[in-house]
C-alpha cells in the first residue's frame, strides 16, 4: 500500500535526500540483515513518487499546507512516526488521536519533504 507520508527535516539540511533517508531509517519494516521488523512502517520509499504535485513543490513549510494536505504518515524530528491508523498483524489499531495531535503540533516553519512511503 502506497502512503502519502511528510517527513519533516532539519531546516539547515543541504541534502534533502540524505535528511529523508535519516529520518525514515529508523521506521524500516526489514533490517540490513533482510530480518523482518514488526514495527517498520516502509518497505521502500520515494521522495515525491505518486505524490510529487500534491502540494507546491516536494519540500515545504507546514504553515501553508491546509488540513486538506494532511498526510497519512508524518515523520517528526522531534516526537517520531504518526499515522491515522497502525496495522497490528490482524486489524487497524486507530492511532488518530496521537497523529492529530502531533500534526496541530508541528512547527509551522517545520520543513516538510512529500514521500510516497510503500507498506
Amino acid at each position: 500500500m502506497h502512503l502519502y507520508a511528510l517527513v519533516e527535516i532539519p531546516a539547515e539540511a543541504q541534502d534533502v535526500e540524505a535528511a529523508v533517508a535519516t529520518a525514515l531509517a529508523p521506521y524500516r519494516e526489514f533490517g540490513p540483515d533482510g530480518e523482518h521488523i514488526e514495527s517498520g512502517l516502509w518497505d521502500w520509499y520515494r521522495i515525491g513518487g505518486r505524490w510529487a504535485g500534491l502540494v507546491d513543490g516536494d519540500s515545504t513549510r507546514r504553515g501553508s499546507l491546509a488540513d486538506e494536505h494532511r498526510p497519512a504518515l508524518l515523520i517528526t524530528i522531534a516526537g517520531g512516526a504518526f499515522a491515522a491508523e497502525r496495522w497490528n498483524g490482524a486489524s487497524f489499531d486507530d492511532t488518530s488521536a496521537a497523529f492529530d495531535a502531533a500534526w496541530r503540533d508541528l512547527d509551522p516553519d517545520a520543513r516538510l519533504v512529500v514521500v510516497d512511503c510503500h507498506t
